[in-house]
Parts: structure tokens; C-alpha cells; sequence
């Protein structure tokens, strides 16, 4: 059995340096182990849970009893990716080598659940989901094991079984993601109900239903090759069976996607200039914008999002837990961010191009010899690289064949990336 330990986190440091404007808060930050959060979930605007891997191949889970004032935290020998409460006490946990965990006091003890029945495999279980306290649901690639009882035991299901689904689950079901998705939650009285209906040019990572008919699922999608990615969001009306595809490209993935009703939503992700992508809606999905969340780290991305009303939302990622009381804040046109995104942020120029390309940088960035540049065509062949010691740097590209490009610069404290196209 495992018990926890409290840590107290003081973060004065953190919120003294925040702007005043700011809609999105840290609230844990754990950069001692470069810890990378997985998944959240909070039973109500104060107890919540989170679950992190680092580097080591350990993982912990973190618990709050007060908002994200405090936080109790309890060790794992192996990775933790999924963690899912049916109620204040009972909860699960799974990650790498078949462990999956169980509390039946909030999380101040945890215990392993029988995994005699995983066929001797080391199963890195990617999520799990509980209809009850005896139904519950933990997957893996091509794995997906079902228990009735609690946890006691686990038997392999064999309808999934076998397939190349990758399983997606948040607290209104478990999902399958790949040209099908198959759905089980309150919803349906069926075990699995499977449609067609995905096509293949995009990946989805996160999904939500509104209730039976409505539906968002977000992910990437790319142009003829992965390294040119680009946000989709897609929703239906129809319980899943037809799907209405937005992309958005200023964003490189998005990861998760929340609804607190048939207006409001959130999605969470990766930008290509700033990697914290806080996106809203409020009209249904017709229009997003971003919130506000330049004060944060800007090389941490965001995985996942759970909200439970219409000022108090949670977010985690890269070695931080979010947190907004003011519902993220107002919402930033798309058009309005890049602008101001791009005074900040390396600009390259003409684009398209013909025989040159600058590429020029702001003032904040000190130019270094270990600042370089790298080129890669669309299919992710690096064909064009060196060293930048200017902050306005010219570079040939007549050598290129017509097409696109994406240009990615590194230095000491960044690393960017912009698309081209050659003429």
C-alpha cells in the first residue's frame, strides 16, 4: 500500500511575477524533475487530482484539498498517465507495467489491483474509465481490459482487442481513436457503438460529449507530412455519426477539449509561437479565440483541461497545474493574437520566397554561435542547415526545389519554427 506524503508549495515567487491581467495562474510547478502532467480531474472547485511522470520513469500524483493552495503528494515506482475518481473516495489510477491503482479514502492510501489477469504482459495502460463503482474500462494500444467487480479482477474484452485503436476516455466515457470511434458511456445501453465516419488525414487526442447527440474531439492534422501539423477541432450533432472539421492553424496539436454546456468550451494545446494555447468558445464551437496566458512559461505546452463552471477551470501540462477563476478572461481574436505574436517572435520575410529569405529577430533574443538553423521539406528531410550570428540573417534558397518548408531556429533559450514556401 502506498500512503502519501504532503509537500506545501509556495508559490509567491511565481504569482509576484505575473501581470496583473493575468486569466491563467499557476498553481504547482515542478521543475526539479521536469515532471509531465498527464491527466486531471477535480471532484469539485476545490478537491482535485493529477497525475505526472518524470524523467526517471517514476511517476506521482498530486491532491488538493483547497483549490491548488496545497498540495499532498504520493509516489509511484513506475509511470502514471490516467487517473479517474467515481467519487470523493473511490478513485483509480493506471500507467506503465500493468499497474493500475485503487483508493477507497480520497487518495490518502493507495492499493494495487490484481494483474494476474494481463497475460503476463508489461501493459503501459494509457487511460481507464469507471461507469460505477464496478464497471470500469483500462486500455492501451490495441488493449482494452474490463473489470465488474471493482478492480478485484481485469479480463481482456474482445471486441477491441486486436484492433489499432489507441483509447481516449474523460469523465463522460471511453473512446476509440483512429477512422472509427467507438463510444461507451451513460449515454448508450450498448457496450460499444462503432462509426465510420473519420476520415484519416488528422489525429485526434482528446474528446467530450455535451450529451448523446453533441459532441467536439480535437487533435492535428498535417499537410502531406507530419512536420507541417496543424489544430483540428471537429464536432457532431448526431451522436457521432457525420463530423464538421475546423482547423486551426496557428496552433501545432491541440491535446484536450472540455464543455461546460452547448455554448461554452475550452481546448487545450500547442502553439507554434507560444506553446501554451488556451482556446474558447462560446457560440458552440462556431468561433474560438485565445486567452491570455503570455506571462507563462513559454515552452510548456497543455494537455489536459477539466472545468467545473463558468469561472473555475483546471489545466496541466508540462511541469505545471493551471488554474482560472475568471473563466480564462476575455477572449482574443485569432487574427489579434498573431499581431501581437508577431513583435515578439521571429519573423522571416519574403515569404513566399524566390532566391532569399531573412530572417530577423527581436530584441529580446540575444544571438549567440550555438544559435542555428535548420530547413526541412515536407516530408521531414532536413535539406539546408548552419549557424546564425547576426540578429538579420540572410540565408540562400535558390538551391531549393519549388515547395513548402518549415525554417526551425535554436538558440540557448528558444527554439522556433516557420513555415515557407519556395517559389
Amino acid at each position: 500500500m502506498i500512503k502519501c506524503f504532503k509537500i506545501l508549495i509556495i508559490a509567491f515567487a511565481i504569482h509576484c511575477s505575473l501581470s496583473v491581467n493575468a486569466q491563467w495562474d499557476i498553481v504547482f510547478y515542478d521543475t526539479i524533475n521536469n515532471a509531465s502532467f498527464q491527466d486531471i480531474q477535480f471532484i469539485n472547485t476545490n478537491t482535485g487530482y493529477a497525475v505526472a511522470n518524470i524523467i526517471d520513469g517514476k511517476g506521482y500524483l498530486i491532491k488538493t484539498l483547497n483549490g491548488g493552495t496545497t498540495w499532498d503528494t504520493a509516489w509511484f515506482p513506475y509511470k502514471i498517465n490516467s487517473v479517474y475518481f467515481i467519487n470523493e473516495n473511490v478513485g483509480y489510477i493506471c500507467g506503465w507495467h500493468s499497474y493500475v491503482y485503487k483508493t477507497i479514502n480520497g487518495g490518502d492510501s493507495w492499493s494495487l489491483c490484481d494483474t494476474t489477469h494481463f497475460d503476463n504482459e508489461f501493459l503501459n495502460f494509457d487511460v481507464l474509465w469507471f461507469r460505477d463503482e464496478n464497471y470500469g474500462v483500462v486500455a492501451k494500444l490495441n488493449s482494452v481490459y474490463i473489470t465488474t467487480n471493482g478492480g478485484s479482477t481485469f479480463y481482456k474484452d474482445t471486441v477491441l482487442f486486436g484492433t489499432t485503436n489507441q483509447i481516449i476516455s474523460n469523465t463522460d466515457g471511453i473512446w476509440s481513436r483512429t477512422s472509427k470511434i467507438i463510444k461507451y458511456s451513460e449515454y448508450y445501453d450498448s457496450l460499444f457503438i462503432v462509426t465510420d465516419t473519420l476520415c484519416c488525414d488528422y489525429g485526434i487526442n482528446g474528446m467530450n460529449f455535451i450529451d448523446k447527440h453533441n459532441g467536439y474531439a480535437v487533435g492535428m492534422g498535417w499537410y502531406g507530412s507530419q512536420v507541417f501539423n496543424y489544430g483540428v477541432i471537429i464536432k457532431t450533432i448526431d451522436g457521432g455519426y457525420n463530423w464538421v472539421k475546423k482547423d486551426i492553424p496557428e496552433v501545432y496539436i491541440l491535446y484536450d477539449v472540455d464543455f461546460l454546456n452547448e455554448n461554452i468550451g475550452y481546448a487545450v494545446g500547442q502553439g507554434y509561437e507560444i506553446q501554451h494555447r488556451f482556446l474558447k468558445t462560446e457560440d458552440n464551437g462556431e468561433t474560438w479565440g485565445y486567452q491570455n496566458a503570455e506571462f507563462l512559461p513559454s515552452t510548456y505546452l497543455v494537455k489536459k483541461i477539466d472545468c467545473l463552471n463558468d469561472t473555475i477551470c483546471y489545466a496541466a501540462g508540462y511541469m505545471s497545474v493551471y488554474k482560472t477563476t475568471n473563466g480564462g478572461g476575455p477572449l482574443i481574436s485569432m487574427d489579434a493574437a498573431q499581431i501581437e505574436l508577431n513583435k515578439k517572435q521571429i519573423n522571416i520575410y519574403p515569404n513566399p520566397a524566390q532566391t532569399t529569405l531573412i530572417i530577423s529577430f527581436p530584441e529580446s533574443y540575444a544571438i549567440r554561435n550555438a544559435t542555428t538553423y535548420k530547413i526541412v521539406d515536407k516530408l521531414g528531410r532536413e535539406v539546408k542547415s548552419g549557424k546564425m550570428e547576426t540578429s538579420s540573417f540572410s540565408l540562400s534558397v535558390e538551391d531549393l526545389p519549388v515547395g513548402l518548408y518549415v525554417i526551425i531556429v535554436q538558440g540557448d533559450s528558444f527554439i522556433e519554427q516557420k513555415k515557407f514556401v519556395k517559389e
